[in-house]
């Protein structure tokens, strides 16, 4: 099980803040540490916190992309950074 969880999502459009909001509702109720850039604006449940993109590969189990494939390919870009091999 993946204890934190980073979500990355643009933070200039405007319809992935509520759905950040959304997952984040749901990871946090499930116990989960969820990181999100502190560049994302909105709203976020408490218990969710504001860390720089650039500490989730060694901070985060899981980085999830909520976007489009310029999203996916950032998150992968950020994963990247991890000094640990993919299983």
């Amino acid at each position: 099980m993946f204890q934190t969880v980073a979500l990355v999502g643009r933070s200039d459009d405007d319809r992935i803040t509520p759905l950040v909001a959304d997952i984040s509702h749901h990871l946090v109720l499930r116990g989960r540490r969820v990181l999100v850039d502190p560049a994302l604006g909105g709203s976020l449940p408490p218990g969710v916190d504001r860390v720089p993109e650039a500490a989730f590969a060694n901070a985060a189990e899981l980085i999830l992309a909520i976007g489009g494939d310029g999203t996916l390919l950032h998150a992968a870009h950020l994963a990247l950074a991890s000094p640990e091999p993919c299983p």
